[in-house]
This record gives C-alpha cells, sequence and structure tokens, in this order.
C-alpha cells in the first residue's frame, strides 16, 4: 500500500513539473506605421476576442480610428489577427487579416495596409483605400 502512495506521490509531483501554463502573446496596437508613436491599445492574443473601437464594445480598449500598425509579442503559432475599418467587423470595408505561422517572441507589423508572407506570418491587404488611421473594429482568433 505503501508503495502505490508513493508511486501517486512521484507521479503527482512529476505531473505538476511537466504541465506548463500557457502564457497569452500581446497584440500592441501603435498610432504610426511601423510600431512607432503611442499605443492606442493593447489586447492578449487569446481567440475569441473582437472589439467595436467606435461602439467601444464589449469593452473600451483604445481610440477607433487610431491605429496604423501592431506589435507582435510572444504570439502563439495560430493566431489570426483581423483588423477592420467597417465598425460591423465584416469585409464591406477595408480589412486586413494576419495570420500567424509560427510561435512569434517579437515582430512589427508595420502597416495593415501591405501584403506580404515570410516564414512566421502571412499579413492579407483587402481592397485599396486605406486602412492605416481608420481600424474600427478588432478580431482574434
Amino acid at each position: 500500500m505503501k508503495t502505490i502512495f508513493k508511486a501517486v506521490a512521484i507521479g503527482s509531483l512529476l505531473l505538476g513539473m511537466s504541465t506548463v501554463k500557457a502564457q497569452s502573446g500581446t497584440l500592441i496596437f501603435k498610432e504610426g506605421n511601423g510600431g512607432s508613436q503611442n499605443t492606442v491599445a493593447q489586447i492578449t492574443d487569446a481567440p475569441g476576442q473582437w472589439y467595436n473601437l467606435k461602439a467601444k464594445t464589449p469593452a473600451y480598449i483604445g481610440s477607433n480610428d487610431e491605429t496604423r500598425s501592431v506589435i507582435l509579442q510572444n504570439v502563439r503559432a495560430g493566431a489570426i489577427l483581423s483588423v477592420y475599418d467597417a465598425p460591423a467587423g465584416d469585409a464591406s470595408d477595408d480589412y486586413c487579416v494576419i495570420t500567424v505561422k509560427q510561435f512569434i517572441p517579437y515582430k512589427v507589423i508595420p502597416s495593415y495596409e501591405t501584403s506580404f508572407e515570410d516564414s512566421e506570418v502571412k499579413v492579407q491587404f483587402f481592397r485599396k483605400n486605406g486602412l492605416d488611421g481608420k481600424v474600427s473594429f478588432i478580431r482574434v482568433n
């Protein structure tokens, strides 16, 4: 009986040591291009979030029509960040989808208006009349 308790105790100890608590990454929305100027908003990369900056729902995180770039810090692979000109968060106006392909310790997305792809991200800009400084909706999946 003592052997069983010892085995359970050792197993629990090892399980506790091997369990790594997931840490959220950070998305820092900046007022200027290239990750410059003031921080407009800062949120985690947790999936299922959305923010209508114009209506300030579901919670106020930052100013409407201000952000022109985003800094990704410790962002998980598979994260999808979408920013929209339309306050409803739909494709009726300009929008940009940033897909994270691998864990990113630090990366600046210098503009929402330039599509590109590298080993870390795929950035897709849709439409052509301007999104930088006009973001009204943010979604994280």
